[in-house]
């Protein structure tokens, strides 16, 4: 599901100029990257279903808008 969340990300920047949505979008997906939520076919280590990956990259983007709201 990485490529297509991150599809949907160069979509709110370049097509509707939504750059912060779309840097939200992408940290999010980098941060499933560093904390190893990858489903088989991007590790060797443990995987996680599409679900599951989706659902982390949302909670991310979820968290990363709390954040940016707190300051």
């Amino acid at each position: 599901p990485m490529a297509a969340i991150l599809s949907l990300a160069m979509m709110l920047e370049y097509s509707l100029s939504m750059h912060e949505e779309a840097a939200s979008i992408k940290n999010a997906v980098d941060r499933c990257i560093s904390e190893g939520i990858l489903t088989e076919d991007l590790t060797d280590g443990e995987s996680y279903g599409t679900n599951e990956v989706g659902d982390a990259v949302a909670e991310f983007v979820g968290a990363g808008a709390l954040e940016a709201k707190s300051q």
